[in-house]
């Protein structure tokens, strides 16, 4: 008798998960005050100051996640983009960063005229390895990029505290952070400044978005300047053109503005971020409890204050006779349960990311400054991207116990079943072959 659902058992589960993005009337009353606003004979619907939904989400994320200053924006990778333009990265300057996370943390730096040196992560959070910082800077190190992969908290007090030593800048990347904190403190507010995503899968979610946290008044201006055509901004609105040559110049700038539909759609879910949180970290303790008395997962150890975009937990294959993470995954998905491999492989390995490095007309930094990601040694993330990694997306998280419970079974089935689930236990191989 078949068992599982992978072979044509009966699975788990057939209900749907909640839904992602989660939407109600608070978006709806916040869209219709800009499709109703008009300043003089213009319709406040753009990024061009003023624009009072964008101004009012700035206020109100920067304070959520303890900073002065927020620069909205239409990405998140345009984001970390005009962050590094900001702290005045020049063609060539190295940016030490992680290779466990999206390609943007690494393809911005080069779009910004970097250069990406990778660094290895702790088994244990899968964020950047401290340990490792010292030997990875150079002479032409300019920043440090750590990423809060997941929500998992990097070592940002220790990574501010070495790149201090050594005079750099640290750009926080936050994307699939909001609300996470580090020993009580917000992520977002170490280092000069960070970046935060509200693409559609992210906590908070415009469609697209991003936003840039400072508490640095210059580099405000500086990140303004750049996401509006080099405008330079005041506190009430745009420096009239001679102020702004006599105090900064009118500079160099890209149009990566935020529209006030997004931000009002934005602004609608503040409120409801840390319901969600709790939700999702009481939901993933349920889990972490329950795997840890499951031989082969092993969850990532929750921190106090933390928001987790995916649960992540670690699998053995050996725990499970040998079957192969991949297999397991499907399995796992066949009962019903949308578990996930992680996305990408280690940066430097990741197919399109090899062929953009090789575009040295793309990427300028490195015609100056050459690099062979060949020679890159990154043995914690390559065994947790080929071996181990499998996570749970944020929106399962905000179901109800019982749906934890179906998780928990589907695993536990899969295990109890774990030969059947291996296309090849039995098999002689050998007599396959010779046959």
């Amino acid at each position: 008798m078949r068992e599982l659902a992978i072979n044509g058992g009966t699975p788990v589960r057939t209900k749907p998960w909640p839904v992602w993005p989660m939407t109600g009337e608070q978006e709806l009353a916040q869209l219709k005050e800009v499709l109703a606003a008009v300043e003089g004979a213009d319709r406040l619907w753009g990024g061009l100051l003023p624009c009072p939904k964008a101004t009012e989400l700035e206020r109100k994320f920067a304070t959520y996640q303890g900073c002065r200053y927020g620069i909205a924006l239409a990405t998140g990778a345009a984001a970390l983009e005009i962050a590094l333009y900001a702290i005045g990265l020049e063609v060539g300057d190295e940016v030490v960063t992680t290779p466990l996370t999206w390609v943007a943390s690494a393809s911005s730096i080069l779009r910004a005229g970097g250069v990406p040196v990778f660094v290895d992560v702790e088994p244990h959070t899968y964020s950047m390895d401290p340990d490792l910082l010292h030997a990875a800077i150079s002479p032409r190190t300019k920043a440090i990029l750590p990423v809060h992969l997941a929500g998992y908290p990097a070592q940002i007090d220790r990574i501010v505290q070495i790149a201090d030593q050594h005079g750099l800048y640290v750009v926080e990347d936050c994307a699939q952070a909001h609300g996470t904190l580090f020993k009580g403190k917000p992520v977002g507010s170490f280092g000069q400044n960070s970046c935060f995503s509200f693409q559609s899968s992210k906590f908070m979610t415009s469609g697209e978005g991003g936003i840039i946290l400072t508490d640095d008044q210059d580099l405000w201006q500086r990140c303004h300047s750049y996401k509006d055509c080099g405008r330079l901004r005041g506190d009430a609105g745009y420096i009239d053109s001679k102020t702004a040559f006599e105090q900064a110049n009118w500079g160099f700038g890209l149009n990566y503005r935020l529209t006030e539909f997004q931000a009002a759609v934005l602004l609608a879910q503040i409120g409801r971020m840390e319901e969600h949180k709790n939700r999702r970290m009481s939901n993933a303790r349920l889990l972490c409890n329950a795997f840890s008395d499951m031989e082969g997962l092993t969850p990532l150890e929750l921190q106090e204050g933390q928001n987790i975009w995916r649960f992540i937990t670690n699998y053995s294959s050996e725990a499970f006779d040998g079957l192969s993470l991949d297999r397991f995954i499907a399995a796992v998905r066949a009962e019903g349960v949308p578990l996930n491999h992680f996305p990408l492989p280690p940066l430097p390995r990741e197919g399109l990311y090899r062929g953009y490095l090789q575009l040295e007309a793309g990427s300028p930094g490195l015609a100056v400054n050459p690099k062979d990601y060949r020679a890159v040694h990154l043995p914690v993330s390559e065994r947790a991207y080929n071996e181990a990694i499998c996570y749970l997306q944020q929106n399962v998280l905000l179901g109800e116990a019982s749906d934890m419970e179906d998780i928990v079974a589907a695993v536990a089935k899969v295990r109890a079943f774990r030969a059947e689930s291996n296309p090849f236990e039995g098999l002689n191989l050998n007599s396959v072959f010779e046959g």
